[in-house]
């Protein structure tokens, strides 16, 4: 048996394809995959460098360092196609915001998502020290303003005929507060009654909100007071949440889902 064989047998499947030996302990890649290699090694590096500057700099909660790192795992991507192949993260230029900005207004993105994505921008920039990279006003690339008069409602409404149709009562209940105090998801989900209802007002706590901003919500009609009865009812005098009273925990994106499906 030739020794180049004896040695791809011996390695299996570590052997990156396409390999071939090049001697008893050598391999070296095949016609141009040595250049497909170093393209590949790049675009990683800027996508590997992003997610360690993350782990490593944890700022604000969760849900905002698991946007954050997406945000900037879509910017190396984008940067790639770009064509800025070679890029590490101390490499920030004004021509790769000035690209992305240009982008994502061809895309016809929102004003909120555009600077959203630039307030991610500018955290990039702030960790490597390249502040004067990003212009400080969304002006200066021609991001419009937000739109802060909502002209049509997003709010949906669930007829008594669909609650009927969701046999989990932990759900329906949560679908039922959402309706009537104008809850978050997460809100509804999180909330405990016996802690929350203050009789005349529902406190929510600062760890079930948005934002972590704790806010109260007045009781103003009978039909609150009836809906937050059944809750206590539900739930018990425990002080735990809906989700937390049956064995299967109910994510946000379950709750959207179903919400969805009702709607």
């Amino acid at each position: 048996m030739p020794p180049e064989t004896g040695t791809l047998r011996a390695l299996g499947s570590r052997v990156p394809q396409p390999y071939r030996a090049s001697g008893p302990d050598r391999l070296r890649p095949l016609g141009r995959s040595s250049k497909l290699t170093r393209k590949v090694k790049h675009v990683h590096d800027l996508n590997y460098q992003l997610k360690q500057l993350c782990e490593n700099n944890r700022d604000g909660s969760y849900g905002t360092q698991a946007q954050r790192a997406k945000v900037l795992q879509l910017c190396a991507e984008q940067l790639h196609r770009m064509g800025y192949r070679k890029m590490t993260t101390h490499m920030l230029k004004p021509k790769h915001v000035d690209g992305l900005t240009k982008r994502w207004l061809n895309e016809g993105l929102s004003a909120g998502t555009i600077k959203n994505r630039m307030s991610v921008l500018r955290w990039w920039a702030a960790k490597v020290n390249r502040q004067n990279v990003i212009a400080r006003s969304n002006e200066h690339y021609g991001i419009p303003d937000r739109k802060l008069v909502v002209e049509e409602s997003k709010a949906k409404s669930v007829s008594e005929t669909a609650l009927e149709k969701v046999r989990d009562a932990h759900v329906r209940m949560s679908l039922e507060l959402q309706q009537a105090f104008g809850l978050r998801r997460e809100e509804a989900i999180k909330m405990s009654p016996t802690i929350a209802d203050q009789g005349d007002r529902l406190v929510l706590k600062a760890s079930w909100t948005k934002g972590g901003k704790a806010r109260e919500i007045p009781i103003r009609t009978p039909e609150q007071r009836a809906v937050l009865d059944r809750a206590h009812a539900l739930v018990g005098a425990e002080r735990h949440s809906f989700h937390l009273g049956v064995t299967t925990a109910i994510s946000c994106a379950s709750m959207k889902a179903r919400l969805s499906a009702l709607a």
